[in-house]
């Protein structure tokens, strides 16, 4: 998680306006979301591709999809999604549920393991739902 916040950090420093530009009033952040579900297969099939979807709240108006954060270590993949909040707009209305779908080829012969963000816990730390998903080489058979 030190490495989503210094991507979200980093992020916000790229796109933030040079201090001479009086046009520039953005009044906005990034925040990272919990992710509520992921649609994994069973197994994968090795040098294969498949749709991954996850399935994640916006809070309010103000939030919107920036993008989805996909760190790769090792057999571990850590997923969270990263919003735009717009400080600007009035954090109003419902939730707002979305669906986010991206391609994974299945190119490591270990199995993957998917660490979901969920959020943080009361110490502050973070939580993750484990998914181990195991790679079948097809061509072995």
């Amino acid at each position: 998680m030190k490495r989503l916040l210094f991507i979200s950090i980093f992020a916000l420093f790229l796109t933030s306006c040079i201090k001479d530009d009086d046009d520039c009033n953005l009044n906005y952040r990034f925040d990272t979301l919990p992710v509520e579900s992921i649609t994994l297969p069973s197994s994968f099939e090795l040098n294969e591709k498949y749709d991954i979807t996850i399935n994640y709240n916006l809070p309010n108006s103000s939030h919107n999809f920036y993008q989805l954060y996909f760190e790769h270590n090792n057999k571990e993949r850590i997923v969270a999604v990263i919003s735009y909040v717009n400080e600007d707009v009035s954090a109003t209305g419902p939730v707002i549920n979305k669906d986010y779908t991206f391609k994974l080829t299945a190119a490591q012969e270990d199995e993957y393991i998917f660490k979901i963000w969920k959020g943080k816990d009361e110490n502050d730390d973070d939580i993750y739902e484990t998914f181990t998903v195991p790679v079948i080489d097809s061509s072995q058979n």
